[in-house]
């Protein structure tokens, strides 16, 4: 990827952050390429820490969908891709809150959360038993913003690599998820 190409990718990344556009599937590998070539010349020890913070969230989800009570399925959402891309590109560009354990020098398993703006990621260590939403909050959809008003959330997790991302669903999108799934 060339300089030219480098920003104007920089240049999408804002306009995807702050929410006025949207990667194409072309622009979101050409994304993986450059994070790819920036770990190539990663030094080897944060390369060796970034590699198993992956596979901690990697693992850890798998341990999740072998609970009876979760029904696992991949999805490619395009709700879903929009606001997972918005929250990555909020990290990339600066414009989030972060624990204080959570730098580029220590790279480690970090969850976020789709109701919290801007995005707060937080390490294991810094995750709330008790995230203090409000009713209204609690009972409102993190991908169409629609208060389901006594219809309910669905409380749903993804994963990007070693960002784990919370979020809650409401019926309609969390049927869509799942029949993107099947």
């Amino acid at each position: 990827m060339n300089r030219a190409d480098r920003r104007r990718l920089a240049r999408k990344i804002q306009r995807v952050a702050n929410g006025s556009d949207t990667f194409t599937r072309t622009e979101r590998h050409e994304l993986q390429t450059l994070m790819t070539d920036v770990a190539d010349v990663m030094p080897v020890h944060l390369r060796d820490q970034a590699d198993a913070a992956r596979a901690q969230v990697a693992a850890g989800m798998r341990r999740i969908m072998t609970r009876d009570d979760v029904t696992p399925k991949q999805t490619t959402s395009r709700i879903l891709t929009v606001r997972v891309d918005q929250v990555v590109t909020r990290l990339m560009t600066g414009d989030c809150r972060q624990c204080p354990h959570v730098t580029a020098f220590a790279p480690q398993p970090v969850s976020v959360t789709l109701w919290d703006d801007p995005p707060h990621f937080r390490c294991g260590r810094c995750l709330p038993d008790d995230f203090g939403l409000s009713d209204v909050e609690d009972r409102t959809c993190d991908l169409c913003a629609v208060d389901t008003a006594g219809d309910g959330i669905r409380p749903t997790i993804t994963s990007v690599g070693a960002v784990t991302v919370a979020f809650g669903a409401c019926h309609g999108c969390h049927d869509q998820l799942v029949t993107e799934a099947a």
